[in-house]
């Protein structure tokens, strides 16, 4: 077996992953690939393109781990495994910030663009976890506004979807402090 490496997805997430056989071929040719099915972990698609297969999954189980894999059939008759560790998250935190209770900022756009492997963003939306936080406006462009309106940790979460139809979502952790 080949390991490939290893990702993290967020619960609820639909994402393209793709394991390229090219370093290993020498001579043959990737015939089909057929992955693995396991339980807790949705295949939506797959496909065979040059020297790649290609995957594309979902799970609802924050806290699993999966070794995702795929068997290879080579033009030569071979078949080749290769895997990769999936975690399945609640979120993932691409920036921390610290605010002040009253506290009004422009979240500045998150950097999607090296998880995007060529999509692009289609929709995207903002939410804000727990009443400490509030989406002012702009909750449905890259830079919303938010207000701190209560001390806590709170998360302000963007929800894509790609022309190709993955979502996925990146939060920004926000540490509200009250002033005395």
């Amino acid at each position: 077996m080949i390991l490939v490496g290893d990702a993290q997805q967020v619960s609820g997430a639909k994402l393209d992953y793709a394991v390229d056989f090219a370093a290993v071929l020498d001579a043959a040719t990737l015939s089909s690939a057929a992955w693995a099915t396991i339980s807790g972990l949705t295949n939506l698609g797959d496909s065979t393109a040059g020297t790649e297969a290609r995957v594309r999954y979902t799970s609802a189980t924050a806290g699993a781990v999966y070794l995702a894999n795929v068997a290879a059939t080579l033009s030569t008759g071979e078949i080749l495994i290769a895997a990769f560790r999936l975690e399945i998250v609640t979120r993932i935190i691409v920036q921390d910030l610290a605010m002040a209770v009253g506290a009004i900022k422009v979240l500045d756009a998150l950097p999607w663009t090296p998880y995007l492997d060529g999509d692009t963003i289609a929709s995207r939306s903002w939410a804000a976890s727990g009443a400490g936080l509030t989406i002012t406006s702009g909750g449905t462009t890259a830079t919303p506004k938010v207000t701190a309106v209560s001390a806590g940790t709170w998360y302000a979460t963007e929800h894509i979807i790609t022309t190709s139809g993955q979502e996925d979502e990146r939060s920004i952790a926000i540490v509200v402090r009250g002033l005395t």
